[in-house]
């Protein structure tokens, strides 16, 4: 049975020890916690809904899997005018120290490169990217 931390997600964590134990989060980022977003955007209309579920893989990899929504305001590039926008990605990341490590991972991860410091981000690894065209 796996632990489900419902709620405002937390910014910090142990990305290796979290799979250890198997846990899943769901729960939201607000506007003001996504600045690279934002930045990107016209602005962030929502919170941002997530779901992370860490684990260990055959490989004996931690594993982060999750996805994340929002809804935001861009700019139409062709016309200037601003229209609303849902963006969905989903993700799957492996934490790595070394340019070895992230090289040896399977082609389905990407590496979450961890600092000296035990704990990350979990912000700077949400990466929010749309395919749709402009309307």
């Amino acid at each position: 049975m796996r632990a489900l931390c419902k709620g405002k997600i937390t910014l910090t964590l142990d990305p290796v020890r979290t799979a250890q134990k198997r846990l899943d989060y769901q729960g939201i980022y607000t506007p003001d916690q996504v600045e690279r977003v934002a930045e990107s955007v016209v602005s962030v209309d929502s919170d941002v809904e997530c779901s992370m579920s860490f684990a260990i893989d055959n490989q004996r990899l931690a594993v982060l899997n999750g996805d994340a929504k929002v809804t935001v305001t861009l700019e139409c590039q062709r016309c200037g005018k601003p229209f609303t926008h849902q963006v969905y990605t989903t993700y799957c990341f492996s934490p790595v120290r070394s340019d070895e490590q992230a090289e040896a991972l399977p082609e389905a991860y990407e590496p979450m490169r961890l600092t000296n410091s035990v704990k990350s981000i979990c912000l700077q690894w949400l990466k929010m990217k749309s395919s749709s065209p402009c309307r």
